[in-house]
């Protein structure tokens, strides 16, 4: 049986922990974490339960993705030297702007594109190390067509 974590990020770990001690595979909303010494704290535990763990990074399953990944496994753009990414959205409004609780554009958004990109490492020119990782969120109110969670 498996059981799936969809809570505000802040209360991620200690769920899990909890199904993990349980026996249950665990599909946890992303990132399964406020910071890594939880998600290495998951990870070892169910690591030394012999349980799947899995974050739910929907992106890596949508057709143009996969796309992009075969692409760039294949060969086809060469090796990697450097990466800018970019994801967009209305305002956030609920826990999803809370920092302490897992919100605002890095944990809730950002996490996907570190993902993707983590995905291609091997790609990268050996040494390839990130510099730099910054968020840019605009306050607009949620009329305007923003997400609250």
């Amino acid at each position: 049986m498996t059981i799936i974590i969809a809570t505000p990020h802040h209360v991620l770990c200690e769920i899990a922990l909890a199904a993990i001690g349980k026996g249950k595979h665990v599909l946890a909303e992303k990132p399964v974490a406020m910071n890594e010494r939880e998600a290495a704290r998951i990870e070892e535990t169910a690591a030394q339960a012999g349980i799947c763990c899995m974050a739910g990074y929907s992106l890596r399953f949508f057709i143009a993705q996969k796309q992009v990944y075969d692409l760039v496994e294949a060969g086809v753009v060469g090796e990697m030297q450097a990466v800018t990414a970019g994801m967009g959205t209305g305002p956030l409004g609920g826990w999803c702007a809370k920092a302490e609780m897992g919100g605002g554009a890095l944990l809730y958004l950002g996490s996907h594109l570190v993902d993707e990109i983590l995905l291609h490492e091997n790609r990268f020119q050996a040494g390839f190390a990130p510099i730099d990782l910054s968020t840019h969120n605009q306050p607009r109110p949620l009329e305007t067509g923003g997400y609250d969670c």
